[in-house]
Protein backbone atom coordinates (compact mmCIF):
# COMPACT_ATOMS: atom_id res chain seq x y z
CA UNK A 1 0.00 0.00 0.00
CA UNK A 2 2.68 2.38 0.77
CA UNK A 3 4.35 2.12 -2.70
CA UNK A 4 0.45 2.96 -4.23
CA UNK A 5 0.56 6.36 -2.17
CA UNK A 6 3.13 8.39 -4.35
CA UNK A 7 1.60 7.02 -7.39
CA UNK A 8 -1.87 8.52 -6.60
CA UNK A 9 -0.58 11.61 -5.16
CA UNK A 10 1.17 12.39 -8.68
CA UNK A 11 -2.16 11.33 -10.48
CA UNK A 12 -4.05 13.59 -8.39
CA UNK A 13 -1.77 16.63 -8.86
CA UNK A 14 -1.72 15.52 -12.64
CA UNK A 15 -5.27 15.56 -12.69
CA UNK A 16 -5.66 18.92 -11.10
CA UNK A 17 -3.07 20.69 -13.04
CA UNK A 18 -4.56 19.65 -16.44
CA UNK A 19 -7.93 20.76 -14.86
CA UNK A 20 -6.00 24.29 -13.99
CA UNK A 21 -4.44 24.68 -17.30
CA UNK A 22 -8.05 24.25 -18.63
CA UNK A 23 -9.74 26.45 -16.82
CA UNK A 24 -6.85 28.80 -17.37
CA UNK A 25 -7.26 28.67 -21.23
CA UNK A 26 -10.90 28.86 -21.06
CA UNK A 27 -10.66 32.11 -18.88
CA UNK A 28 -7.88 33.42 -21.18
CA UNK A 29 -8.95 37.39 -21.96
CA UNK A 30 -9.26 38.52 -25.63
CA UNK A 31 -8.40 42.12 -26.50
CA UNK A 32 -12.14 42.59 -26.89
CA UNK A 33 -13.23 41.05 -23.95
CA UNK A 34 -13.67 44.85 -22.19
CA UNK A 35 -16.00 46.26 -24.93
CA UNK A 36 -17.82 42.94 -25.12
CA UNK A 37 -18.93 43.02 -21.34
CA UNK A 38 -19.43 46.87 -22.16
CA UNK A 39 -21.77 46.50 -25.15
CA UNK A 40 -23.93 43.30 -23.39
CA UNK A 41 -23.71 45.94 -20.12
CA UNK A 42 -25.18 48.91 -22.29
CA UNK A 43 -27.78 46.88 -24.27
CA UNK A 44 -28.99 45.40 -21.03
CA UNK A 45 -29.51 48.45 -19.49
CA UNK A 46 -30.79 50.39 -22.83
CA UNK A 47 -33.02 47.64 -23.22
CA UNK A 48 -34.64 47.79 -19.55
CA UNK A 49 -35.38 51.24 -19.62
CA UNK A 50 -36.48 51.68 -22.82
CA UNK A 51 -38.61 48.60 -23.88
CA UNK A 52 -41.73 47.12 -22.22
CA UNK A 53 -41.31 43.91 -20.68
CA UNK A 54 -42.36 40.64 -23.05
CA UNK A 55 -41.16 42.23 -26.04
CA UNK A 56 -39.68 40.38 -28.56
CA UNK A 57 -36.77 40.73 -29.56
CA UNK A 58 -34.24 39.50 -31.83
CA UNK A 59 -30.62 39.09 -32.17
CA UNK A 60 -28.25 39.07 -34.80
CA UNK A 61 -25.23 36.46 -34.51
CA UNK A 62 -21.92 38.04 -33.02
CA UNK A 63 -23.07 38.59 -28.84
CA UNK A 64 -26.55 37.67 -29.69
CA UNK A 65 -26.45 34.89 -27.23
CA UNK A 66 -24.86 36.70 -24.55
CA UNK A 67 -27.25 39.99 -25.25
CA UNK A 68 -30.18 37.35 -24.81
CA UNK A 69 -29.03 35.36 -21.89
CA UNK A 70 -29.33 39.10 -19.66
CA UNK A 71 -32.88 39.78 -20.83
CA UNK A 72 -34.58 36.07 -21.00
CA UNK A 73 -36.39 36.49 -17.86
CA UNK A 74 -38.00 39.41 -18.73
CA UNK A 75 -38.15 39.51 -22.67
CA UNK A 76 -39.32 37.24 -24.88
CA UNK A 77 -35.68 35.88 -27.02
CA UNK A 78 -35.07 35.01 -30.66
CA UNK A 79 -32.17 35.43 -33.42
CA UNK A 80 -32.40 36.81 -36.87
CA UNK A 81 -28.74 35.38 -38.15
CA UNK A 82 -26.38 35.15 -41.03
CA UNK A 83 -25.96 31.63 -42.88
CA UNK A 84 -22.63 30.58 -44.11
CA UNK A 85 -22.56 29.91 -47.15
CA UNK A 86 -20.57 29.03 -50.62
CA UNK A 87 -20.35 29.99 -54.61
CA UNK A 88 -21.90 28.02 -57.23
CA UNK A 89 -22.04 29.07 -60.88
CA UNK A 90 -25.39 26.65 -61.22
CA UNK A 91 -27.29 28.69 -58.31
CA UNK A 92 -29.23 31.79 -59.28
CA UNK A 93 -27.21 33.94 -57.30
CA UNK A 94 -24.16 32.42 -57.47
CA UNK A 95 -24.78 31.53 -53.57
CA UNK A 96 -25.89 28.19 -51.84
CA UNK A 97 -26.56 26.77 -49.15
CA UNK A 98 -25.98 23.44 -47.80
CA UNK A 99 -29.21 21.56 -47.27
CA UNK A 100 -31.55 24.50 -48.70
CA UNK A 101 -32.97 24.23 -52.21
CA UNK A 102 -31.53 27.19 -54.36
CA UNK A 103 -32.98 30.87 -54.10
CA UNK A 104 -33.07 34.19 -55.26
CA UNK A 105 -33.51 36.44 -52.76
CA UNK A 106 -29.38 36.62 -51.19
CA UNK A 107 -29.57 39.92 -49.88
CA UNK A 108 -26.38 40.38 -48.20
CA UNK A 109 -22.75 38.85 -48.53
CA UNK A 110 -19.70 39.07 -46.30
CA UNK A 111 -16.49 37.09 -46.51
CA UNK A 112 -16.48 34.37 -44.17
CA UNK A 113 -13.59 34.58 -41.68
CA UNK A 114 -12.47 30.74 -41.30
CA UNK A 115 -12.56 29.40 -45.41
CA UNK A 116 -11.41 31.15 -48.05
CA UNK A 117 -14.21 29.72 -50.22
CA UNK A 118 -17.04 30.90 -47.94
CA UNK A 119 -19.04 33.83 -47.26
CA UNK A 120 -21.70 35.37 -44.42
CA UNK A 121 -24.95 35.69 -46.16
CA UNK A 122 -28.13 37.01 -45.34
CA UNK A 123 -31.47 36.01 -47.45
CA UNK A 124 -34.22 38.56 -47.33
CA UNK A 125 -36.87 35.30 -46.42
CA UNK A 126 -34.57 34.19 -43.44
CA UNK A 127 -35.21 38.13 -42.38
CA UNK A 128 -38.93 37.66 -43.10
CA UNK A 129 -39.25 34.65 -41.33
CA UNK A 130 -37.10 35.45 -38.77
CA UNK A 131 -38.64 38.76 -38.01
CA UNK A 132 -42.40 39.25 -39.38
CA UNK A 133 -43.56 35.51 -38.43
CA UNK A 134 -41.24 35.38 -35.45
CA UNK A 135 -43.39 38.87 -34.44
CA UNK A 136 -40.22 40.44 -33.28
CA UNK A 137 -40.73 43.94 -32.11
CA UNK A 138 -36.91 45.17 -32.23
CA UNK A 139 -33.82 43.61 -34.22
CA UNK A 140 -30.62 44.10 -32.06
CA UNK A 141 -27.71 43.38 -33.79
CA UNK A 142 -23.76 43.98 -32.93
CA UNK A 143 -20.85 43.78 -35.22
CA UNK A 144 -16.89 44.93 -34.69
CA UNK A 145 -15.03 41.40 -36.06
CA UNK A 146 -14.78 39.53 -38.59
CA UNK A 147 -17.31 36.69 -37.81
CA UNK A 148 -20.16 39.54 -37.53
CA UNK A 149 -21.84 40.05 -40.72
CA UNK A 150 -22.30 43.71 -41.33
CA UNK A 151 -23.15 44.72 -44.78
CA UNK A 152 -26.62 43.51 -44.16
CA UNK A 153 -27.30 46.91 -42.42
CA UNK A 154 -27.45 48.59 -45.88
CA UNK A 155 -31.10 47.14 -45.74
CA UNK A 156 -32.14 47.89 -42.68
CA UNK A 157 -33.53 50.86 -43.38
CA UNK A 158 -37.06 52.79 -42.81
CA UNK A 159 -38.09 51.62 -46.25
CA UNK A 160 -37.89 48.40 -45.44
CA UNK A 161 -39.50 48.29 -42.18
CA UNK A 162 -36.01 49.18 -39.64
CA UNK A 163 -36.22 52.44 -37.33
CA UNK A 164 -33.11 52.79 -35.54
CA UNK A 165 -33.84 54.05 -32.01
CA UNK A 166 -30.28 52.96 -30.40
CA UNK A 167 -26.65 53.12 -31.43
CA UNK A 168 -23.39 52.21 -29.55
CA UNK A 169 -19.92 51.85 -29.78
CA UNK A 170 -17.83 50.28 -27.67
CA UNK A 171 -14.22 51.09 -28.58
CA UNK A 172 -11.28 48.05 -28.24
CA UNK A 173 -8.00 50.03 -26.72
CA UNK A 174 -5.60 47.21 -27.73
CA UNK A 175 -6.33 47.85 -31.51
CA UNK A 176 -7.92 50.84 -31.86
CA UNK A 177 -10.59 49.71 -33.28
CA UNK A 178 -14.70 49.31 -32.05
CA UNK A 179 -17.66 46.95 -31.52
CA UNK A 180 -21.03 48.34 -32.40
CA UNK A 181 -24.77 47.67 -31.55
CA UNK A 182 -27.55 49.02 -33.52
CA UNK A 183 -31.38 48.66 -32.37
CA UNK A 184 -34.19 48.70 -34.84
CA UNK A 185 -38.20 48.89 -34.09
CA UNK A 186 -39.00 46.32 -36.39
CA UNK A 187 -42.17 47.41 -39.21
CA UNK A 188 -43.76 44.12 -39.90
CA UNK A 189 -45.83 45.61 -42.12
CA UNK A 190 -43.36 47.01 -44.47
CA UNK A 191 -40.36 44.77 -43.97
CA UNK A 192 -39.74 43.89 -47.25
CA UNK A 193 -36.53 43.60 -49.71
CA UNK A 194 -35.62 43.91 -53.33
CA UNK A 195 -34.65 40.79 -55.01
CA UNK A 196 -32.67 42.53 -57.59
CA UNK A 197 -30.55 43.98 -55.13
CA UNK A 198 -27.64 42.51 -53.30
CA UNK A 199 -25.07 44.37 -51.06
CA UNK A 200 -21.37 42.91 -50.90
CA UNK A 201 -18.78 44.09 -49.09
CA UNK A 202 -15.71 44.67 -51.27
CA UNK A 203 -13.55 41.88 -49.78
CA UNK A 204 -16.60 39.69 -50.02
CA UNK A 205 -17.08 40.40 -54.22
CA UNK A 206 -13.26 40.30 -54.77
CA UNK A 207 -13.42 36.70 -53.20
CA UNK A 208 -16.69 35.82 -55.53
CA UNK A 209 -14.78 36.82 -58.24
CA UNK A 210 -11.70 34.77 -57.54
CA UNK A 211 -14.01 31.78 -57.44
CA UNK A 212 -15.71 32.62 -60.53
CA UNK A 213 -12.76 33.06 -62.37
CA UNK A 214 -11.94 30.07 -62.11
CA UNK A 215 -13.81 28.95 -64.71
CA UNK A 216 -14.63 32.06 -66.68
CA UNK A 217 -17.00 30.32 -69.50
CA UNK A 218 -19.04 28.39 -66.53
CA UNK A 219 -19.60 31.80 -64.68
CA UNK A 220 -20.32 33.96 -67.65
CA UNK A 221 -23.99 33.88 -66.93
CA UNK A 222 -24.44 34.03 -63.39
CA UNK A 223 -22.11 36.75 -63.90
CA UNK A 224 -24.11 38.37 -66.12
CA UNK A 225 -27.34 37.94 -63.71
CA UNK A 226 -25.33 39.41 -60.81
CA UNK A 227 -23.96 42.36 -62.17
CA UNK A 228 -27.03 44.96 -62.62
CA UNK A 229 -27.65 43.24 -58.87
CA UNK A 230 -24.32 44.14 -57.20
CA UNK A 231 -24.39 47.25 -54.86
CA UNK A 232 -20.78 47.47 -52.57
CA UNK A 233 -21.26 48.67 -49.39
CA UNK A 234 -19.34 50.32 -47.40
CA UNK A 235 -18.06 52.16 -50.41
CA UNK A 236 -13.85 51.78 -51.25
CA UNK A 237 -11.37 53.07 -53.82
CA UNK A 238 -11.61 49.48 -55.32
CA UNK A 239 -15.26 49.62 -56.53
CA UNK A 240 -14.41 49.93 -60.29
CA UNK A 241 -12.20 47.57 -60.81
CA UNK A 242 -13.94 45.21 -58.82
CA UNK A 243 -16.88 45.95 -60.93
CA UNK A 244 -15.03 45.97 -64.32
CA UNK A 245 -13.79 42.33 -63.17
CA UNK A 246 -17.50 41.46 -63.12
CA UNK A 247 -18.46 42.71 -66.48
CA UNK A 248 -15.39 41.11 -68.25
CA UNK A 249 -17.14 37.68 -66.97
CA UNK A 250 -20.45 38.71 -67.55
CA UNK A 251 -18.91 39.68 -71.16
CA UNK A 252 -17.51 36.04 -71.38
Amino acid sequence: MRRLVPTILVLSLGVATAALGVHTLRARPTASGPARDEAITTVNDWVRDNIPAGSRLAFGSFLGYEMALTLSDDYQVSHARHGNVSSSVTAPDGIKRTGELPSDDWLSIDTAPRNINEFQAFRGGWLVRDLVKEGADYWIYSVGTDTSAQTVLAAATPEHGFEQVAHFDSPIQATGTKLETYIFKVDPGKVAFDPNVMYFSPEALDRMLDLLERDPAAARDVAARLEPQVVIVPASPEDGALMERLHRLAAG
